[in-house]
């Protein structure tokens, strides 16, 4: 299955959306070596991906300081751009699922790759601090929460 993916799949998409778990779990089809810096080990993984016909890899949840996450967008080039923001604490259920959509619907309304994600990134951030708990589960992205007059807030 793993191999179907990086074989057709990923050489035909305009931007792969990964985390840092998936995409070292994934290079391990193809890593010879593990670095002893994490964020070398990161690029290097992602360059691979690009190198194997995907022209962008947006890779999320890269850990920066003890409070913050690191998204970097690679393509060709190497790294096109990378956004620190705020760790959000709490579980969420479709916080990559609201980013790929804000991507392919900034990317639908005309703007480059890379303004595309740091738009749809910094939605995804205001969806999170408005989520929703829904019955004892996970919190759920307020995709809504610019409708509401209340400031950002996680409620539960």
């Amino acid at each position: 299955c793993l191999t179907a993916i990086q074989e057709l799949l990923i050489p035909q998409a305009s931007l792969l959306l990964i985390s840092a778990f998936e995409l070292s779990r994934l290079a391990e089809n193809w890593r010879e070596i593990d670095h002893d810096d994490k964020h070398e080990e990161i690029s290097a993984d992602a360059l691979h991906l690009v190198a194997s016909g995907c022209e962008y890899v947006l890779v999320t949840g890269i850990a920066g300081n003890s409070d913050e996450e690191v998204n970097t967008l690679f393509n060709d080039t190497g790294i096109v751009r990378s956004d620190h923001w705020k760790r959000i604490p709490g579980l969420f259920l479709g916080a990559g699922e609201t980013l790929s959509a804000g991507i392919t619907a900034a990317l639908a309304n005309g703007l480059e790759m890379s303004d595309a994600v740091h738009e749809a990134q910094e939605f995804t951030v205001a969806t999170l601090l408005n989520a929703q708990r829904i019955g004892m589960g996970r919190l759920i992205p307020n995709r809504f929460f610019w409708a509401n007059d209340s400031d950002p807030k996680i409620t539960e």
